[in-house]
């Protein structure tokens, strides 16, 4: 499988006083990713929380058509579409807490193992989706 992405965080603001003064608020951050697997999961739920326990073997197919197995995560990105905000946490070790809402990204950077994933409990139901990066170090 030969992998080519990126993940992009680019944030900027334009604070205005009339037509005399600016003041440029930003900050960006990208990180590509040359080599390494990728999976996708998704799905929709209700009310209760979602157990998705240790991604290792995702239903994820690659562009090859074969099953995307993980080894180790490097990056989470968490999106959730309802009106009201969800969280994905690492409930096995604690190493990261995502909220969405409407369907705004979180991203974390996870120190490179195997996360034990759950989605909160909630209000109203929406669809989420789950990227996981997973870099190989040559």
């Amino acid at each position: 499988m030969t992998l080519d992405g990126r993940v992009n965080v680019d944030v900027l603001f334009h604070d205005l006083n009339g037509t005399s003064s600016i003041k440029v608020v930003s900050l960006s951050n990208s990180v590509e990713y040359p080599a390494g697997k990728v999976a996708v999961v998704t799905g929709t739920a209700g009310t209760a929380s979602v157990n998705f326990g240790s991604l290792g073997q995702t239903t994820y197919r690659n562009a090859a058509g074969q099953a995307v197995l993980m080894d180790s995560v490097e990056r989470v990105i968490f999106t959730w579409s309802g009106d009201f905000p969800r969280t994905l946490v690492d409930y096995g070790d604690s190493q990261f807490y995502l909220q969405s809402v409407r369907g705004i990204p979180a991203v974390t950077y996870y120190p490179a193992f195997m996360p034990a994933i759950e989605m909160s409990a909630g209000v109203g139901t929406g669809t989420y989706k789950i990227i996981l990066c997973e870099t190989f170090n040559p």
